[in-house]
């Protein structure tokens, strides 16, 4: 039996890749504004909501994610109110680091439910992928402010910039060298995203890509029962076809013998 989202209509999940996209545009903007955290916070947000309602989950899960992008404002403005208090930035960078998590997770999830690949499959697959990014970003933030330790060997104070820069330039591998981790949770974090992004990679978007207009495992099992249901004979048809042949009905009284 599918599960309830797998039934619901099917919404096109390439504006949360252009949302995805323009978060990426406009961070380096924010990083320089005075309440570009506050900014920052409620477009990722509202992404996240996108993604979620895109994704075909409860109202319940989305109603609990709208509070949670709210709750991380509030907090962050408070942060601000009282001195950026390093204690209130921890946890709306903790909030706002699982919020980054469970978008991603979801999307994927929706993708694998649907019955044929498409453009607009493949634009989800590569939200997640940079979501995957953002989220990284976010969580190296919050080990910083955790441990009250820098996050990089090269500097001591980093900026958002700083976290997501380093975090694309791992995803991908790249391995410019001019931001490196400080501390041994930051190598361990700093492996699982590589590792994690090229396994992403090869695996669910060039699988998507390489498939593309094909059926999915879900559309190849829902094809296979139509035509079994529509056009072949069920076991218990089979049973009766074979019975019927191996024991014909006897003729009656009368109907045999000398005419």
């Amino acid at each position: 039996m599918n599960p309830p989202e797998a039934t619901s209509p099917l919404k096109p999940l390439t504006p949360v890749l252009w949302l995805t996209l323009l978060i990426l545009v406009l961070e380096p903007v924010f990083a320089n504004m005075e309440y570009g955290r506050t900014l920052s916070s409620l477009l990722v947000g509202g992404t996240a909501v996108v993604a979620l309602t895109r994704s075909g989950v409860r109202i319940q899960v989305r109603t609990a994610l709208i509070v949670m992008v709210l709750t991380i404002t509030a907090i962050g403005g408070f942060a601000r109110h009282f001195g950026d208090a390093e204690w209130l930035q921890t946890i709306a960078a903790g909030l706002y680091t699982i919020l980054l998590m469970i978008t991603p997770v979801l999307m994927v999830r929706r993708l694998a439910l649907r019955p044929r690949i498409t453009f607009d499959t493949v634009a989800g697959a590569i939200a997640a992928y940079v979501q995957m990014g953002l989220f990284f970003a976010s969580l190296f933030h919050f080990v910083s402010l955790l441990t009250g330790e820098s996050f990089f060997s090269e500097t001591g104070v980093a900026d958002s910039m700083d976290y997501m820069f380093f975090s694309f330039v791992t995803l991908t591998t790249l391995g410019y060298g001019d931001l490196t981790p400080g501390t041994d949770t930051g190598q361990m974090l700093s492996v699982i995203e590589a590792l994690l992004g090229q396994v992403f990679l090869i695996t669910v978007v060039a699988l998507t890509v390489g498939n593309l207009g094909g059926l999915t495992l879900l559309g190849q099992r829902d094809s296979a029962h139509t035509n079994d249901t529509a056009g072949n004979p069920t076991h218990g048809q089979l049973e009766t076809a074979v019975t019927a042949t191996a024991d014909p009905t006897p003729a009656q009284d009368g109907e045999s013998g000398d005419t």
